[in-house]
């Protein structure tokens, strides 16, 4: 059986030991690109769609050397989709020749063709690569910013990206018999509320309210995005919490199947 998904960072912190946001899921499809070297396995130059949550800089970080690191040698394009403002901000503070250049502009040595398309996705568009299906929904997050379904057959999960406190995913969950997994962020300890709140991200304890919209009981949940200051406190805030306790939520693995 094919995996899911493959981790190849899930931090959200980058350090000697952790790389930020990276989902493989497969050969030729990524979910962002913060740590994409270190753990994919295959010649990057075969990647040829990533689909970004949103623009900051964690999920993203890699996106430069995707391209640059093959480009003598590449034969297919990278396209690289995102919603509008996701897209209107990569091109604008990344891709524009001041802090890297516009590829976009610059023919694939192989074959002549551009080597990087952006794409525009709206929220709730299915789009289908292969087998593979993946539909963007809205999170709560300080800019535009997409969750993902993915699906393979009749198997699915969920994946948060950045968000606070949310309905939509938690209806997406109840909703879908086919999702298995929900994958979600949990970036600070709960002392830290303030500053979640401000930045838009979870807690343990927000974790454990948000849980309450789960009408489901035979999913597995995972969290990722957690900030290395914030690592070994929120381990021991994940037995402290019934609802994280009631669903055995853990540290997201290196891989799902």
């Amino acid at each position: 059986m094919e995996k899911l998904l493959t981790v190849l960072g899930a931090s959200g912190s980058k350090t000697k030991t952790t790389g930020t946001i990276s989902f493989q899921v497969d050969k030729h499809i990524l979910i962002d690109a913060g740590n994409i070297f270190e753990k994919y396995e295959c010649d990057t130059n075969q990647i040829e769609y990533v689909f970004i949550s949103h623009s900051h800089f964690d999920h993203i970080l890699e996106l430069p050397f995707l391209i640059e690191n093959g480009f003598t040698t590449r034969r297919k394009q990278l396209h690289i989709y995102g919603l509008p403002e996701t897209i209107t901000h990569i091109k604008q503070f990344m891709f524009n020749d001041y802090i890297w250049p516009d590829f976009s502009l610059i023919p694939l040595l192989t074959t002549g063709e551009k080597s990087i398309v952006f794409k525009e996705f709206n929220f709730d568009e299915v789009i289908t690569i292969g087998n593979v299906s993946l539909r963007p929904f809205k999170v709560n997050h300080i800019v535009p910013t997409a969750g993902f379904i993915v699906k393979r057959g009749n198997r699915g999960l969920l994946i948060s990206s950045d968000t606070y406190k949310t309905e939509l995913l938690w209806e997406l969950a109840n909703n879908n018999p086919e999702i298995k997994y929900i994958v979600i962020e949990v970036s600070f300890e709960s002392m830290l509320s303030r500053l979640a709140e401000v930045s838009k991200h979870l807690t343990p304890k927000l974790l454990d309210e948000e849980l309450n919209k789960l009408k489901r009981t035979d999913l597995e949940i995972f969290i990722y995005h957690v900030k290395e200051s914030s690592f070994a406190k929120i381990i021991n805030e994940l037995s402290e919490f019934e609802n994280l306790k009631k669903f055995n939520v853990k540290i997201l693995p290196k891989e799902l199947i």
